[in-house]
């Protein structure tokens, strides 16, 4: 019987990955990237696929607008 490499949950997954789970869940829909379901039904990503995706540095940073000020670009009270 062959063995299963192993999975890890999508949002374990995506934290590692340091991406949104909604990112990546969307990326699994679009079949960017494997995946399988558990008996519940829940998304597992194997170990495979994470390393392959931290390795190709899919998470771009950006500077956050507003110069990272708070929401809406306002300054904190003071």
């Amino acid at each position: 019987m062959p063995t299963k490499a192993p999975s890890i949950p999508l949002a374990q997954a995506a934290r590692l990955i340091g991406m949104s789970r909604w990112t990546l869940k969307d990326w699994v829909n679009r079949g960017r990237v494997k995946s399988s379901l558990d008996i519940w039904g829940y998304t597992l990503i194997p170990t495979s696929e994470v390393d392959r995706l931290k390795a190709e540095n899919v998470v771009k940073t950006t500077e956050v607008p507003g110069g990272g000020r708070g929401a809406g670009g306002r300054a904190p009270p003071p």
